[in-house]
């Protein structure tokens, strides 16, 4: 529906597919639809590198130059430091370290484009063949956490638009009263502020007088809990008794 109201208006659409994690619509990969689609291979994503990213064109909406190769190869330093910190005993340890600034909005400033390094690209190599592997742990994980959620009375479970299969990076809940994180089973807030409350985005945005409620609503009620292929059943147990408890 979005692709044919922006054709009809003559407007290219660009796809932020950033998380799309093996997820589909109407057995399409998202990253598939938009005249452009932007893909993030960084740390947490379904498909990593590490760092970097890609862009998909499907028109001539952009012209792609040649890029210069990536100056700095840490790649793999990244990746080993998520998949050490990844495991589910340990994840306390860099929640403690405001340095990370997890759960925060960080904006970074935007630097030209390069090419993506070696390492990168060689790690990115590895992932692909495993990522339909994790894709389907991800989805198992989901499905016993929402059969818990959807038993709770304090707690909404975020189901799929129809025609949508969920790559579920994270599965995601509304909490009905007060939220509260637990860093210790990677229990997190989806998001610290709506975008309407954070001063690097309001230059981006069209100004409306409108109250934001729905974005203001995700930032004070939408949790997330981790799905991953690392979790074991003990983890499972635990995150499923928060559930009960929330």
């Amino acid at each position: 529906a979005v692709m044919k109201a922006a054709a009809d208006a003559g407007v290219p659409v660009i796809e932020d597919a950033a998380q799309h994690a093996s997820a589909t619509v109407a057995h399409r990969p998202t990253g598939s639809f938009g005249d452009v689609s932007v893909l993030s291979f960084g740390r947490g994503k379904g498909t990593t590198s590490g760092r970097g990213g890609a862009l998909l064109v499907r028109n001539d909406f952009v012209t792609i130059p040649q890029l210069p190769a990536s100056p700095v190869a840490r790649a793999l330093a990244i990746a080993s430091a998520s998949w050490m910190l990844g495991r589910p005993w340990i994840y306390g340890i860099p929640a403690s370290i405001p340095a990370l600034h997890l759960g925060e909005t960080v904006y970074h400033e935007a630097g030209e484009p390069t090419a993506m390094a070696r390492d990168a690209a060689a790690l990115l190599d590895r992932t692909l063949t495993g990522m339909s592997g994790a894709a389907i742990a991800r989805r198992a994980n989901a499905v016993v956490l929402r059969d818990v959620a959807d038993q709770s009375r304090h707690i909404a479970a975020v189901h799929p638009v129809a025609g949508g299969n969920p790559g579920y990076l994270r599965f995601p809940i509304l909490l009905r009263g007060d939220r509260h994180d637990e860093p210790a089973l990677g229990i997190a807030a989806g998001y610290p502020n709506s975008l309407s409350s954070e001063k690097e985005s309001l230059e981006c945005m069209v100004a409306s007088k409108e109250p934001l409620h729905g974005a203001q609503e995700l930032a004070r009620r939408l949790v997330t809990l981790p799905t991953h292929h690392m979790l074991k059943n003990q983890d499972i147990s635990k995150l499923s008794t928060w559930l009960r408890s929330a």
